[in-house]
């Protein structure tokens, strides 16, 4: 990052003229820093000064350049209004110790998995006059924002590495950022304080301390290094506050467990997503447990599997049982009743989401035999299912609730609903690396790729916009609509050919 230049001040001059410091540099990142305070020898009057450059600096169209990020300028430009433009981090001539402590704390920045380079400070030299100092403690301020934010929410923007991630946004607001540390008598708990609190991410940055402290001797370290960052990285897109009781899955882990109160109260095995088709990353509150449920099918296997399939397999609706109507929206609607053979097994697990998936029952319990269970298209299917119920119903209900016994009994019956009080909060994550119950690191394979990506991004100038979320794409929902109407033409041309076959076997 390149530090603008301040020119120098004419007599008589207004300093709302100033646009540019001389001398103020980003120090380098493996550079020792020398303390500033103890050179300038700038006074309490020099301190005055520094407020009426803060003024004229933050007050004209120049500030645009200095901090990119326009949610950063606006609270900045109101955080030093606020103060009168004090300086937050400089007196008499140098850093002050709240100065001293952010500076140290940035060039520690590796052990939050981060990159101290990201986050430039101030040189001052060996004669810093009012002007640098307040440039200085601008870049300072931008710096900290930008340190912080990186803590909460992670550098990279899902978006860059999966396009179906929601965990709603949590970037911490820039304002209350610099209020916590300008009031905090700890800046470095106060740093801290935006990191993930979980003890999953705590116990990743203990291993990446361990790491470090090995000194990388062995040549697999730079690599698990890496794979230890990415993983801190997802946890920090995650919610930080996690539910009271929630059900957390790790997708290449093929697990989820329950959690309650800070205590883990159980765990299954669960089969996910296909790397072709695999399970978003999301957070959501289970609505409901559906014992009997119908499958409708999703508008992706219809499109891309069940009509390509058709035009060999006439027969492939009646043989799955699937009804087949038209629906008002202009899409074609498949549902599959309850039954043995339902693909959503006997009981299905709601948490409404933009991805439409869910937590269910299969009756392929053989795929469960498999070490590694990446077999759906997206949805997850859970090894014990009535016992899941059993948990789930216990925790998000009032009163008496049926065991997994008794939710087995009511198999073949009609569709019933539980609503949950209570609601749960799942959380379908990416966890390649994460310590277990014994302490040990366990690593599992990057099966979508995300580790790679992350990587690939945090080593490359992508980088640089690595904050940036990508557009949607506009031409996705387009497209499918196009797809359903050719189709339906297709249909209706057939038909008046007198081969009804397909509108038959479609629009029954």
């Amino acid at each position: 990052m390149r530090t603008p230049r301040l020119g120098r001040v004419l007599a008589g001059t207004m300093l709302a003229l100033i646009v540019a410091t001389p001398g103020v540099v980003a120090a380098a990142p493996d550079q020792a820093q020398s303390d500033p305070s103890s050179s300038s020898g700038v006074s309490s009057a020099g301190d005055s000064r520094i407020g009426e450059t803060l003024r004229a600096i933050i007050t004209t169209k120049r500030f645009d350049k200095r901090v990119e990020r326009a949610a950063d300028r606006k609270a900045i430009e109101s955080f030093y209004a606020a103060r009168k433009y004090a300086p937050l981090w400089v007196a008499d001539g140098g850093l002050n110790a709240r100065g001293k402590a952010v500076v140290a704390r940035r060039k520690n920045a590796g052990a939050d998995g981060l990159d101290a380079a990201d986050y430039p400070v101030p040189g001052f030299g060996n004669a810093a006059r009012p002007e640098q100092l307040a440039d200085g403690d601008i870049m300072l301020t931008n710096s900290v924002l930008t340190f912080a934010r990186h803590l909460a929410v992670g550098r990279i923007a899902p978006g860059r590495v999966f396009d179906q991630v929601d965990y709603a946004d949590h970037t911490p607001d820039p304002s209350d950022i610099l209020r916590k540390l300008t009031d905090a008598s700890d800046v470095n708990a106060a740093f801290d304080s935006f990191n993930p609190p979980d003890q999953g991410f705590k116990a990743l940055k203990d291993k990446l301390a361990t790491l470090a402290a090995d000194g990388g001797k062995r040549g697999r370290m730079p690599a698990l290094r890496d794979r230890i960052i990415a993983n801190m990285e997802r946890w920090r897109w995650l919610p930080h506050n996690l539910a009271r009781t929630y059900v957390m899955v790790n997708i290449p882990d093929y697990t989820l467990k329950v959690v309650h109160e800070a205590r883990v109260v159980w765990r299954t095995k669960i089969v996910a997503g296909k790397p072709r088709t695999p399970t978003p990353l999301l957070s959501a509150s289970m609505d409901n447990v559906l014992v009997n449920p119908s499958w409708y099918v999703p508008q992706s296997i219809i499109q891309n599997e069940l009509l390509p399939r058709y035009a060999s397999d006439p027969q492939i609706f009646d043989r799955m049982g699937l009804e087949v109507k038209r629906g008002a929206d202009g899409n074609i609607n498949v549902v599959q009743p309850p039954g043995a053979a339902n693909a959503l097994g006997r009981i299905k697990f709601n948490f409404p989401n933009k991805y439409q998936v869910y937590l269910h029952d299969t009756p392929e319990k053989r795929l469960f035999a498999a070490d590694k269970r990446a077999f759906s298209h997206g949805c997850m299917r859970v090894e014990n299912p009535t016992k899941f119920g059993e948990i789930m119903l216990h925790l998000g209900m009032r009163g008496a609730t049926p065991s997994a016994q008794q939710l087995a009994a009511q198999f073949g019956g009609d569709e019933r609903t539980y609503n949950l009080t209570d609601r749960p909060a799942v959380y379908l994550t990416y966890q390649t690396a994460f310590v277990d119950d014994a302490g040990k690191l366990q690593l599992r394979d990057d099966i979508y790729g995300f580790d790679a990506r992350i990587i690939e991004i945090l080593r490359s100038d992508e980088r640089r916009a690595a904050e940036a979320v990508p557009a949607p794409d506009p031409t996705r929902d387009a497209a499918t609509v196009k797809s359903n109407q050719d189709i339906f033409s297709r249909a209706e041309r057939r038909e008046a050919q007198g081969s009804s076959a397909l509108f038959d076997q479609l629009f029954r």
